[in-house]
């Protein structure tokens, strides 16, 4: 068994207090004795010995009665198989796997999910899009656990990559690309250099990275892993990427800068009642520079990224069991029933996931003007 026990939240005086008082079970100590005397209570001073007052002390040291009473071991082997973190570990997910930082040399090892594996929070607010993956991971995996008292869906938005994305995973393999999703508490230059030291073991030297939610042409980095050793370059994705996002919602995830033939853009609605997908338009989009764009800041379509779109027609679309089969699989698994679904075929023509996507921006051609107006039509009439 292996607990990661997050306290992000907490200063350093007030962990380093805790990890004292922790050292007590060692001793004669109980949980009990411990918050009887070190925790504060009103009007009660007890011969002016400080106490803490907040409520991560007895979390911890209510989580670590419960583990005592629920395995019947004693405290010493408990606090062995505990590690606390507080912004002294990085990790990131990789596909099914979670990878740590080791705290004697910063490379990464993969924490084995084979035995019992607890990641634990009661104050943390857990917004990085690691924690959604993680739960994903946990209804994957029986060996893992999650835990964090009163745990909100409020911010899992449904409409970020990493929740979509995740929405795919039981059936990840066979329709998602690679991806890697990190927490990163520790962001110094070195720290950074052996993330990506390790990225580059997973992934291919060229990678895209982007912004979890309300991602779109600014916040999409390419990096070419063999030229990362640089500090202007690190500094660049500190300062744009990670340093500002890290803890949120917004945070960045990577995946390998694919070689496309071809991409698809596709117009559907999903029927809840029948499961069935209805496809309503396609669009095929090139890149017409990618591999010339490593260094520029910005993405903008038709400005930096010189883009061409064709029409595919329905009938085309259709004929093409392989096409057919992946939407319906996708359409059936994510939680919007309405919306604009991007795949595309790599260098292998196998058949990728890419992200779900609003495209405020409407992309109409003479060939499926009807089409369009049929598809936003029909979004209304369930409505009217």
């Amino acid at each position: 068994m292996k607990i990661y026990y997050f306290l992000n939240s907490v200063n350093k005086d007030n962990y380093n207090y805790l990890i004292n008082k922790l050292e007590l079970l060692k001793r004669w100590y109980s949980c009990k004795n411990i918050i009887q005397k070190y925790f504060y209570k009103i009007w009660d001073w007890n011969n002016n010995i400080w106490r803490i007052n907040f409520g991560f002390f007895i979390d911890v040291f209510s989580f670590i009665e419960n583990m005592k009473e629920k395995y019947n071991i004693e405290y010493k082997e408990i606090l062995e198989k505990i590690e606390f973190i507080n912004v002294n570990r990085n990790f990131y997910i990789f596909n099914d796997n979670i990878y740590i930082e080791n705290s004697w040399n910063n490379f990464y090892t993969k924490i084995n999910l084979n035995k019992k594996t607890y990641f634990v929070t009661s104050r943390d607010s857990w917004l990085n899009p690691f924690f959604i993956l993680l739960y994903k991971l946990w209804e994957i995996n029986k060996k893992l656990y999650v835990i964090r008292p009163n745990k909100r869906e409020w911010w899992i938005y449904n409409d970020d990559k990493i929740s979509n994305t995740s929405k795919l995973y039981q059936k990840r393999e066979k329709l998602i690309w690679d991806v890697i999703v990190p927490l990163l508490y520790k962001r110094d230059n070195n720290s950074l250099y052996n993330f990506f030291d390790s990225v580059k073991t997973h992934l291919w030297n060229f990678v895209v990275i982007k912004k979890n939610s309300s991602q779109y042409w600014d916040w999409v980095k390419m990096l070419d892993l063999n030229n990362y050793k640089n500090d202007k370059i690190i500094n660049f994705l500190r300062t744009n990427y990670i340093n500002n996002w890290f803890e949120s919602i917004y945070s960045i995830f990577i995946t390998p800068l694919y070689k496309i033939k071809k991409e698809y853009r596709v117009y559907y609605i999903f029927n809840q009642k029948t499961k069935k997908t209805k496809i309503y338009a396609i669009k095929n989009r090139i890149n017409e520079n990618i591999w010339d764009i490593f260094w520029i800041k910005n993405y903008t379509i038709n400005e930096d990224v010189k883009v061409t779109w064709k029409c595919m027609l329905k009938k085309t679309f259709n004929k093409n069991e392989k096409l057919v089969w992946f939407m319906s699989k996708i359409s059936k698994n994510l939680w919007y029933d309405k919306w604009v679904i991007e795949f595309f075929e790599n260098e292998k023509w196998e058949l990728i996931y890419s992200e779900l996507n609003s495209l405020w921006a409407l992309l109409l051609f003479k060939e499926d003007e009807n089409n369009m107006f049929e598809y936003y039509k029909k979004i209304w009439k369930i409505f009217i």
